[in-house]
């Protein structure tokens, strides 16, 4: 999700940036809840964030290599988003990890999707491919 907010020019609507920015603020603490109950002890944001930073390169890799297979991730992430977010607004989830989906993208949307996507890591990488990690890191290092 963090790389689909990079897209910002006129052809992404929006209201898709603000999705993205939506499901990564929601991912985040379900990614946390699970990853805390996989591994028998607390994570704290600082860790989840850290892992989102690391699979945000290796996601930018596999873009470079093998974009049909980030294609039908995404797809497959979108689809389980919007199933989350419609298990949370009916109170009627009991888990993440029960939630089933379908992907939500019909043909001519999922070309739709691809040229988001396209557009988003056009931009990621012409912005230096820079994670909010980094950015932290570097602000620490302008203050020493």
């Amino acid at each position: 999700m963090l790389i689909l907010t990079a897209a910002s020019e006129p052809q992404v609507p929006k209201e898709l940036n603000a999705t993205a920015t939506q499901f990564g603020m929601m991912f985040a603490p379900v990614a946390g809840n699970a990853t805390s109950l996989r591994l028998g002890e607390t994570v704290n944001n600082g860790y989840v964030f850290q892992v989102r930073d690391r699979e945000v390169r290796v996601i930018l890799a596999s873009w470079l290599a093998d974009r049909a297979s980030v294609i039908k991730t995404a797809n497959d992430c979108l689809g389980w988003g919007h199933a989350i977010k419609e298990g949370l607004a009916s109170g009627k989830m009991s888990s993440p990890a029960s939630v089933r989906y379908q992907p939500p993208y019909e043909q001519e949307d999922a070309r739709f999707v691809t040229g988001w996507l396209e557009r988003a890591f056009g931009a990621f990488q012409k912005q230096g491919g820079v994670t909010p990690s980094d950015m932290k890191e570097m602000l620490k290092r302008d203050q020493r």
